[in-house]
C-alpha cells in the first residue's frame, strides 16, 4: 500500500510541474525554433544549417531548392545579419502552415525590413510536414 501511495504522489507531482500543450501549441514552437535555428545558421555563415529546413521539393514562385539555396547565399554575403519578429503562424490543415512576420535583414548599420509572405519573398513562410517534421515548402508545394 505505501508503494501505491508513493507512486501516486510522484505520478501527481510530475503531473501538476508539466504543462499540457495541444499539438497546435507543439507545433507553433517546433515552427519557431526553426526561425530561432535559420537566424542562428545565418549568425554562423551556415548555408547547410539554414538549408536543411527546406524540403527537397521546395518550390517558390518558380524556384526550387537549388535557386532557394542560391538566394541564401547570396543573403549570407550581402548582409550581416537576419532578424525575425511579430511572428504568427496560421495553420492551413492537411499538416500544412503559413508563417506571418517581420524580416529584417542588416549591413551593419543599415536595415532592409518587411512583412511576410510578401508578394516579392515570402520564401521562408511555407510550411509542411514531411516525414515527421516541418519544412519549408514554398507556395507552389502541392498541400
Amino acid at each position: 500500500m505505501k508503494n501505491i501511495a508513493f507512486f501516486l504522489i510522484c505520478f501527481l507531482l510530475i503531473v501538476s510541474c508539466s504543462k499540457f500543450s495541444s499539438p497546435q501549441d507543439i507545433d507553433t514552437n517546433n515552427i519557431l525554433m526553426i526561425f530561432d535555428n535559420i537566424k542562428i545558421a545565418f549568425a554562423e555563415n551556415d548555408l547547410e544549417g539554414i538549408m536543411q529546413y527546406y524540403s527537397n521539393a521546395f518550390l517558390h514562385n518558380g524556384n526550387n531548392f537549388d535557386d532557394e539555396k542560391t538566394l541564401w547565399d547570396i543573403r549570407l554575403i550581402d548582409f550581416t545579419s537576419i532578424e525575425f519578429s511579430d511572428i504568427s503562424i496560421d495553420f492551413t490543415g492537411n499538416n500544412s502552415a503559413v508563417a506571418h512576420f517581420e524580416m529584417t535583414l542588416k549591413y551593419y548599420e543599415e536595415e532592409f525590413s518587411w512583412e511576410e509572405p510578401s508578394s516579392e519573398n515570402g520564401d521562408i513562410s511555407y510550411f509542411q510536414i514531411e516525414d515527421g517534421k516541418w519544412l519549408l515548402v514554398g507556395n507552389q508545394q502541392e498541400r
